[in-house]
């Protein structure tokens, strides 16, 4: 059974945030991209995304002969999680932010329709999670609009 246009467009962001590489032009390797989990998440690794989806907001109905078209957007926020690694040179607020750039890169490099489910994505804000003295890891969120549109009568179809 084919996905819903959203999830769809989700697993498309999960491989993008996957192919930060160093290999691939990118500062950092982020060695884990995870969705929600039954288990919970596993941050243990240096580097790690964990995506974080909110709730469906419906800007537009467009009713199209005898289907409604419904234009959509959605907060997905992107937890990054960084460890210091045994060869990190880099002070904190380095590591965080180049991390932090490089997930922005590879959110906003075209093209930014992830597989043609979504119209755009836009970035809307960068914050900190975490200021804890002697900490083990550093966190920061940053929050991306996705904006796509669907069929109510099957949420499979774009129009």
């Amino acid at each position: 059974m084919p996905d819903y246009v959203f999830e769809a467009g989700m697993k498309q962001v999960k491989a993008r945030l996957e192919t930060i590489q160093v290999a691939n032009g990118y500062q950092n390797t982020v060695e884990s991209v995870q969705r929600q989990a039954w288990e919970g998440q596993d941050l243990v690794v240096s580097r790690a995304i964990y995506i974080k989806e909110g709730a469906e907001e419906v800007v537009e109905q467009v009713a199209s002969g005898v289907n409604v078209l419904l234009r959509c957007k959605r907060r997905v926020n992107l937890a990054i999680f960084a460890r210091p690694a045994e060869n990190d040179t880099l002070k904190p607020d380095e590591i965080m932010n180049s991390l932090a750039g490089d997930v922005v890169k590879a959110m906003l490099t075209p093209p930014r329709t992830f597989g043609g489910y979504f119209e755009f994505v836009t970035l809307v804000e960068r914050l900190p999670l975490d200021a804890e003295e002697a900490k083990t890891h550093l966190a920061e969120g940053i929050g991306i609009d996705v904006h796509y549109r669907y069929r109510a009568d099957d949420p499979t179809l774009q129009a």
